[in-house]
């Protein structure tokens, strides 16, 4: 598939409101730091790898913050770059489906170029969260730099912060739907470049967003497999994995969801329901023909929907879930 298709595909869940063109775009606060937020910024720095990297995030000005501080080398490998970040959860944030990017509006009086900004929980092997590589201009203005979705990706080097696989390459690293709906945390980084560095920073906010809230757009499972479920190829390797006939297993991008309310056995629809495109490939996840046809207004809605459509499917569930569409007296399997 082509990087186009794949760009394309992030985008589905907003192109259907970006087709109308009467609609409104407008930005979304997601942080400011101007001292009236009261988000709770936690340093991070490399001193449990053995590095000395220092920084602090202070606001300094009335209308922004200063995110500040000194990269050093690490003791190994070869005198990597080590890094300094800040963190904070954000307690309540829309949807950001709508929108087309993170904007940072910042200044940078000297160049530096290891700013990222990163996003989310989802797990990818030892990372966590989607992270991409920005920069900001030197000089005496402060300017907005938008981050578009595509720029991010969870398969980033931990050395250097830089994608190791593009979400513009393969879209099983792309920002999730699920994650879009709940971005949780941002974090700020400078790694990668070892130096001195200083940024201030008035807001971070999601841009180009539509708000159109008598529009929805129509799900199916495909869209619902690709963009809840990733496969897995360590997963697909084991004795868990019940479909190696098939090319593998998809599990859950996060397994935490399982345990929030509102979120409902995703590892189980995952693994019954979707199927990689190729053993141990990094592809997203797709259905067998017969379920590509169950449409509903949500990706989660989906589960729901395939259950309703086929309640012979509940007694193959994994755990003791409650379904609406299933009977209580239905057996599990584990």
């Amino acid at each position: 598939m082509s990087s186009v298709s794949r760009v394309a595909m992030l985008r589905c869940h907003v192109a259907a409101i970006l087709a109308c063109c009467a609609c409104a775009q407008h930005d979304i606060l997601l942080a400011t730091l101007d001292g009236s937020a009261k988000l709770k910024w936690e340093d991070k720095t490399d001193e449990p790898m053995g590095g000395s990297s220092t920084g602090s995030f202070l606001h300094v000005d009335k209308n922004s913050s200063t995110f500040s501080g000194e990269c050093k080398a690490m003791p190994s490998p070869d005198k990597a770059a080590g890094w300094f970040s800040v963190e904070a959860f954000l307690p309540s944030v829309p949807a950001l489906n709508g929108c087309q990017g993170i904007a940072i509006k910042a200044r940078a009086t000297s160049p530096y170029s290891g700013f990222r900004l990163s996003f989310g929980t989802d797990q990818w092997y030892t990372r966590q969260g989607y992270k991409a590589v920005f920069t900001v201009p030197a000089g005496d203005d402060f300017v907005s730099v938008n981050i578009p979705w595509e720029d991010f990706t969870r398969d980033w080097d931990e050395a250097s912060g830089k994608p190791q696989i593009a979400c513009t390459e393969d879209t099983s690293v792309c920002p999730t739907f699920v994650q879009l709906q709940n971005i949780q945390r941002l974090q700020l980084w400078a790694e990668g470049a070892v130096g001195v560095f200083k940024l201030e920073v008035e807001a971070i906010s999601a841009y180009s967003c539509i708000d159109a809230p008598n529009q929805r757009t129509t799900w199916n499972i495909t869209t619902a497999c690709q963009q809840v479920c990733q496969p897995d190829p360590s997963f697909s390797k084991t004795e868990w994995c019940k479909h190696k006939d098939r090319g593998g297993c998809c599990v859950e991008v996060d397994p935490s969801w399982d345990h929030v309310p509102g979120y409902k056995h995703m590892e189980d629809f995952c693994d019954k329901l979707c199927m990689p495109d190729g053993p141990g490939k990094l592809a997203m996840c797709q259905p067998p023909a017969e379920y590509q046809s169950l449409t509903a207004v949500d990706p989660l809605d989906a589960i729901d929907k395939f259950y309703e459509t086929n309640p012979d499917q509940c007694k193959h569930r994994i755990g003791n879930w409650a379904e609406a569409y299933c009977r209580s007296s239905d057996s599990f399997v584990v």
